[in-house]
């Protein structure tokens, strides 16, 4: 790509041309490829990236023009981590918000009533995505791989049991857990975490975070609290095997039927749900 005069773009432009940076460079990606694919030079690069180690999103957001006083303001580091460390260590109800699992919604809020913030949505997802809070569906990428093992249920199944959902009005949720590996070097304390996630059809995410291993008590805690947050009943997806291997789990879950149904996405594979 031909080198752009960044003077000459635009506020938002600039910014959103920072987080492109950001998150090559965070894949692993070398400066030199960056500077090919974003179209700038590799001293700019290296000059975001290590605004945004030592500073965070905010360091990269602060040359943004043009704002009114407090409008769209962005968090300092300092509340940056707190407002990271909070959803690590609580749920929303635990804080007095009227939510039990995070989401884009949940955060909007704990931010505007710990700094009187109000901040959009977009600003919120750019945050998530840097604390690295979050998961996506399989059938977006999974169904266009010739080898997937779940190619039959999804192509043939699947958009049967979305249908049915449908017209009973149930809400599919698909549930993961994943391990987050800490890579900021400034901030925040440097410690592995879990999550466990759900991802609903029309692309809601809810999450609860951890600082250690998810236990079953905290597997069924967070199944509990997505079936809160519902007003109807959810039809749950798991794709991540470990999560409900336990006689518990499978038990606690048999004793909720009403409230929720579940498919193993693991059982497609052998053609118990075919």
């Amino acid at each position: 790509m031909k080198k752009r005069d960044g003077r000459k773009l635009s506020a938002d432009d600039q910014y959103k041309r920072r987080i492109k940076i950001v998150e090559l460079r965070d894949s692993g990606m070398p400066n030199v490829e960056i500077a090919r694919q974003v179209g700038c030079n590799l001293s700019h690069i290296s000059t975001i990236w290590k605004r945004y180690q030592e500073g965070g999103l905010s360091e990269i957001e602060s040359g943004i023009r043009g704002r009114k006083n407090g409008e769209n303001r962005v968090l300092s580091p300092e509340e940056d981590a707190e407002i990271r460390n909070l959803i690590i260590k609580y749920t929303p109800d635990q804080l007095g918000l009227d939510y039990y699992l995070w989401s884009r919604d949940a955060v909007q809020l704990i931010v505007k009533e710990k700094y009187k913030i109000d901040m959009p949505l977009r600003t919120i997802t750019d945050y998530i995505k840097r604390w690295r809070f979050t998961t996506q569906k399989p059938p977006k990428e999974a169904e266009k791989l010739p080898k997937c093992p779940f190619k039959n249920w999804l192509t043939k199944d699947y958009p049967k049991l979305v249908a049915k959902t449908e017209k009973e009005k149930y809400d599919i949720n698909w549930v993961n857990s994943s391990n987050i590996k800490n890579k900021y070097k400034s901030n925040y304390s440097k410690v592995n975490i879990s999550m466990l996630s759900s991802i609903s059809n029309q692309g809601k995410i809810r999450f609860m975070i951890y600082k250690d291993e998810i236990t079953s008590s905290k597997f069924t805690k967070f199944i509990d609290n997505l079936i809160k947050e519902s007003n109807k009943k959810i039809f749950i997806i798991f794709y991540n095997e470990e999560i409900y291997q336990s006689n518990s789990v499978h038990k606690w879950l048999d004793r909720r039927k009403k409230k929720i149904d579940v498919i193993y996405l693991e059982d497609c594979y052998f053609g118990l749900h075919s």
